[in-house]
């Protein structure tokens, strides 16, 4: 499993550990890739972006971003996807959120231009690169996730 945007690796890849997953983590911030380290010290780390990232040069059963496709332009979510989608397994399956609708806002955390495609743009993304848009759900915060699998 790879966590695309780890950040500190809490809570998702935390809690994928504590469910049994070998996880990765990949981040483009050093602060926050050596506060993954210290969560969890055997679990693969890179400081990349997930554009640029070489994903280990592995393939993987499963793939998460929480929190990250949002803050890319199109072009860029679209470019990740297709980076996803080039290192699940058959199978494979992704994890992402987003929220349901298309819209623009500044992230809160960023202030940067935050932008969802809404399903059905992340349905043609996804699509555009072998993967099938199989399920959304939403938490009890009121975030939006998208389920895919290749």
């Amino acid at each position: 499993m790879v966590d695309i945007g780890c950040g500190s690796g809490r809570p998702i890849a935390l809690a994928l550990a504590d469910a049994g997953f070998a996880v990765s983590g990949i981040d483009p911030s050093p602060t926050l890739l050596a506060a993954f380290r210290r969560a969890l010290p055997d679990a693969p780390a890179a400081c990349e972006t997930a554009e640029a990232s070489d994903y280990f040069g592995r393939r993987f059963d499963g793939a998460v971003a929480i929190g990250l496709l949002f803050l890319l332009p199109p072009a860029t979510q679209a470019m990740v996807v297709g980076r996803v989608a080039q290192v699940l397994r058959p199978g494979g399956r992704f994890l992402f959120s987003a929220p349901a609708a298309a819209c623009r806002w500044t992230d809160t955390l960023t202030g940067r231009e935050s932008r969802s495609l809404g399903e059905a743009g992340y349905r043609v993304v996804l699509g555009e690169v072998g993967l099938r848009l199989v399920g959304e759900y939403e938490d009890g915060g009121g975030n939006h996730y998208f389920a895919a699998v290749g």
